[in-house]
């Protein structure tokens, strides 16, 4: 019989505290400009994040996205597929009911899971060459509203790349939180 009432405590506990964690369905855009190479990058991202509270204000928010990014300069154009993990701490402030003003640091990697490379010149043909395994890291910061577990932001990046160099992006965030 103690064993039977050990195990409904601890399960009890178990699902107290998996019912605080959420979850929420990610999206938005990245726009990037490199600074050792002189072109901007366009790009789109979808993603899924888990929020763990480590209290009443402050949240643990690692996201797993899958990236887009296009870059265009001149006769040379990129277009690379990443797999990104941003890990970030987040505060929230409540404003009114169900109104939240939140900020988040942190920082991120990836790693492109595909991608290709076109040169276009005007005497010759065009060259074309995969790009994997590309390792990017970087370190965020953003702002922006929750209202009714609607979030809209803006996150401003820095990213560095081991080929393509160092950069800074602007991304907006648009979220559902379950």
């Amino acid at each position: 019989m103690k064993k039977v009432f050990f195990f409904i405590l601890i399960c009890s506990f178990s699902i107290k505290s998996f019912s605080q964690i959420q979850f929420s369905l990610t999206g938005g855009t990245i726009i990037e400009m490199v600074d050792d190479l002189p072109f901007d990058g366009y790009g789109y991202y979808a993603g899924i994040t888990t929020i763990f509270p480590l209290s009443k204000s402050w949240s643990f928010t690692p996201e797993i996205r899958f990236t887009n990014i296009e870059h265009y300069e001149n006769n040379y154009s990129q277009k690379i597929h990443y797999f990104e993990m941003p890990l970030s701490f987040e505060h929230k402030t409540k404003l009114k009911k169900n109104k939240y003003f939140k900020f988040n640091v942190g920082g991120f990697w990836n790693i492109s899971i595909a991608g290709s490379s076109m040169s276009y010149y005007e005497n010759s043909n065009s060259t074309y060459r995969n790009e994997e395994n590309l390792l990017g890291v970087g370190v965020l910061c953003g702002a922006g509203f929750e209202i009714n577990n609607f979030y809209v932001g803006v996150e401003p990046n820095f990213r560095y790349y081991d080929v393509s160099g160092a950069g800074l992006s602007l991304n907006t965030k648009i979220a559902y939180r379950f």
